[in-house]
């Protein structure tokens, strides 16, 4: 309970030797000033109030001990020991073990009769515990008093009382705040069904509605009501509308006549269409808008020929005596640059509603198919289809080749590339003669002195190899190793000796 309300009642009943906690509906606690043992503290509470306190849960427990004042004494409470198992004298109910709560190292039993309970306000420790003490001993009395009578729940319910409030938990067949409320009655919704359970009366709390629709209607709104304890269904009735197609309009030169039995383009509205004097329909003459909201068929059109001729890559001239694309409608097509028409060059509506011949096509040119050059690679675009106008041909040649020619072609509106497909040639190195008082053998699989060009050599006899007997032709055209040459064997003695002198002299 609030403090104001505590406070203003505290003043009045101390002057009459009590005081009144709370001011509220449902649980009202009270004390006395005086101390008293058990039994005159609990008839105290009876012949005043409705009995000691008896404590439902720890909520409780926590708004007493900030409720109440701290005294020399403490206040008894309506638990007791009968025949040997604590019991609340109130209801006579046992105490449970879940809702034991005693303070450290209690209950002792140290003295014979200590079979009542004290509650602990605003002590130091274990504040709102419990303590077994002799039931002869003066404590002040700790009473409550309920608000629940016959009529606080319209004698349709059980009031259960909670701190400061009540609540009324309601007998089969009623709800709300006091056990009085029912809810609207409801109906079948148009072009619906509605299946209803009453578990208790019907309408009331807890029955449920469900709502379907008949073919080609939809059902607005949610499928099942229930009857809440506010006395209100738990949504709004739904309603069944008419499946909805697209809205349809006449097609040009043409009318249309519609039938509409619900709404407006909805489920089973019906169109007709007709032509006008000189246009054929095409399509069927009446369309019907389905339960899955969709038309029965496409909508027709009137039309002199079957369709407007169009021509990708090139340009059409129409002329219309007597309508667009109507009987005598004549077109010319011609070709854009790059691309050949195939086909007629003019076609004419005829009287018949068709046109005098197929649509021409206009294809781009086609130059010579293109391959991958020898020791090389070829990357190409189309964007009018294999080598044909604007296609364009990358080149690049393989480690060892130079390109001979440009790097891209393209194939030009008159259908020829914009220049000859380019070579790869090996790389070349330079020419290698014949040692002398030896010989040179040498491989080309390019070509004389070319890449990869591999060449060895020999020396007559007599004569000495000076420098290494191979040498390759690289890919940037550059020679691996020197080339070596012959020379007599004394003349290579002696200079043999004249290194192996210096080499002495080095190492002196």
């Amino acid at each position: 309970h609030h403090t104001s309300c505590f406070s203003s009642f505290l003043h009045f009943f101390l002057l009459s030797g009590l005081a009144l906690l709370g001011c509220c509906e449902g649980w009202k606690y009270f004390y006395s000033e005086d101390t008293m043992d058990y039994d005159h503290a609990r008839k105290w509470c009876t012949e005043n109030y409705t009995d000691l306190v008896a404590i439902q849960n720890q909520e409780e427990i926590e708004y007493l001990n900030k409720v109440i004042p701290r005294m020399k004494v403490y206040y008894w409470i309506g638990l007791r020991k009968i025949d040997g198992i604590w019991t609340w004298v109130g209801t006579k109910k046992p105490l449970v073990k879940e809702a034991e709560n005693w303070a450290s190292r209690e209950p002792n039993n140290q003295k014979l009769g200590e079979d009542c309970v004290e509650i602990y306000i605003k002590r130091n420790t274990d504040q709102g515990k419990w303590n077994d003490e002799l039931c002869t001993i003066k404590k002040h009395a700790l009473c409550y008093q309920a608000d629940c009578n016959n009529s606080s729940c319209s004698g349709n319910g059980v009031c259960e009382e909670k701190i400061n409030n009540y609540t009324c938990r309601c007998h089969e067949g009623f709800f709300g705040p006091i056990c009085q409320y029912t809810c609207s009655i409801l109906h079948t919704p148009a072009n619906g069904r509605m299946n209803c359970t009453h578990p208790f009366r019907n309408f009331n709390y807890n029955s449920s509605c469900e709502f379907d629709c008949n073919k080609g209607f939809i059902r607005k709104g949610v499928g099942t009501l229930r009857c809440t304890e506010f006395r209100e269904w738990s949504a709004l009735q739904p309603v069944c509308q008419a499946s909805e197609c697209n809205i349809l309009h006449a097609p040009a030169y043409g009318s249309m006549n519609c039938f509409h039995p619900f709404k407006n383009f909805s489920y089973n509205s019906s169109c007709d269409f007709d032509c006008n004097k000189g246009f054929i329909r095409k399509g069927v003459g009446t369309l019907r808008c389905t339960e899955s909201g969709k038309w029965s068929d496409l909508l027709p059109k009137c039309q002199a020929c079957t369709s407007q001729p169009t021509l990708a890559h090139g340009r059409m001239n129409c002329s219309h005596p007597f309508g667009n694309f109507s009987y005598n409608s004549s077109c010319n097509f011609d070709c854009n640059d790059g691309f050949i028409r195939k086909g007629a060059k003019t076609l004419r509506c005829t009287e018949f509603g068709e046109w005098s011949g197929q649509t021409p096509a206009c294809q781009a040119s086609v130059c010579t198919s293109l391959t991958t050059p020898n020791h090389g690679s070829i990357k190409c675009s189309h964007p009018f289809g294999n080598f044909s106008y604007n296609s364009s041909c990358d080149f690049d040649c393989n480690k060892g080749f130079i390109r001979k020619g440009d790097g891209t072609v393209y194939c030009t509106e008159s259908g020829k590339w914009s220049t000859l497909q380019p070579e790869c040639q090996a790389v070349t190195c330079s020419i290698l003669k014949t040692l002398d008082h030896g010989t040179m053998t040498c491989s080309h699989p390019f070509g004389n002195f070319t890449y990869t060009t591999n060449c060895t050599f020999e020396c007559k006899e007599g004569f000495l190899l000076i420098g290494n007997d191979v040498t390759e032709c690289t890919a940037s055209g550059k020679w691996s190793l020197p080339v070596p040459t012959c020379q007599k064997y004394e003349q290579s003695l002696t200079s043999g000796r004249c290194a192996s002198f210096l080499f002495s002299f080095i190492i002196l």
